[in-house]
């Protein structure tokens, strides 16, 4: 129907006004303190009816009038916290189309491996946002590209922050719905310096801003020092102002340092230093008659 939107619009946008103004000590406290219900819009009767509405004419399979679902997105665009709005309701209505996938074809996504499970789950992604926001799913080159005919969120806030609805529904589908399983970044490697580059020195400014991202998302970051000491020359500081950067350093003792042969890893963690003596023991190594033996090499005239 056209100037119609599915139910689980407004619903969504409804049901993340109200999670966010229910106070910290929950549903309970809201009977008893008549304030809450007087200052926010979340906990108002008016707002808990409307979400039963929409729960039933979603049940039922019910359009929305679009203005309807838009005056909703534009009484959250004058709050100061729309953005937090707008991006939980983006994955409060992503949390209800996963669910609305068969049980059988969101199992077959999860065991395939990734280069299989992709394309089912674009698919899937695909017809979810045509069925439920009104949006046309498709790949431009690399990227997905989600496109709204009548978005309901659009200029309804400032700095356009009603396109986070939309966007983080189709990033919350792709990546924790559909491809939970999905290889992730375990470890960030870093080289203090790069041969192939005339050997030249990642500035410390660059080395933060590795730190940064990696620490955003939880991500150990090793620096691979192998010459960690000429870095430090040649950037006129300390060895410990680079390596505080890293969860971990590897340096080698034979280059710079006079050493035959030799290489340290320090970790600031002992819990990591134990899994890495671990994992050392037990993982194949390569043939030992690749390396120089040691005690060969100390008592060598």
């Amino acid at each position: 129907m056209p100037g119609t939107v599915n139910a689980i619009v407004p619903l969504s946008l409804l049901e993340a006004v109200r999670a966010v103004d229910i106070p910290e000590g929950g549903e309970d406290e809201v009977e008893y303190v008549q304030e809450h219900r007087n200052k926010r819009l979340g906990l108002s009767d008016t707002v808990i009816a409307q979400i039963r509405r929409y729960k039933d004419a979603l049940k039922r399979n019910q359009q929305i009038p679009i203005h309807e679902a838009s005056g909703i997105a534009r009484l959250i665009g004058r709050r100061p916290d729309a953005e937090g709005i707008f991006t939980r309701a983006g994955n409060m209505v992503a949390d209800r189309m996963y669910e609305m996938i068969s049980a059988t074809r969101r199992q077959i996504i999860h065991i395939l491996p990734g280069f299989l499970a992709r394309p089912l789950a674009f698919r899937q992604v695909k017809k979810a946002g045509e069925k439920y926001l009104g949006a046309k799913v498709r790949r431009v080159g690399s990227s997905i590209v989600l496109g709204v005919t009548e978005s309901v969120t659009y200029g309804t806030a400032p700095k356009a922050l009603g396109c986070l609805y939309y966007e983080s529904a189709l990033r919350e589908m792709l990546s924790a719905r559909l491809l939970p399983s999905r290889l992730a970044t375990a470890l960030v490697c870093v080289e203090t310096t790069h041969n192939s580059a005339g050997g030249a020195v990642i500035p410390l400014a660059s080395l933060a801003k590795v730190r940064a991202a990696a620490d955003e998302h939880g991500v150990p970051v090793h620096i691979d020092g192998a010459r960690l000491f000429n870095a430090a020359v040649a950037l006129g500081i300390s060895a410990a102002e680079i390596a505080r950067h890293g969860d971990s350093v590897g340096f080698c003792i034979s280059k710079g340092l006079g050493a035959p042969v030799g290489s340290v890893v320090v970790m600031a963690d002992a819990g990591m230093a134990h899994e890495a003596r671990t994992a050392s023991s037990i993982l194949p190594w390569r043939s030992q008659t690749s390396r120089p033996d040691p005690s060969s090499v100390a008592t060598a005239p």
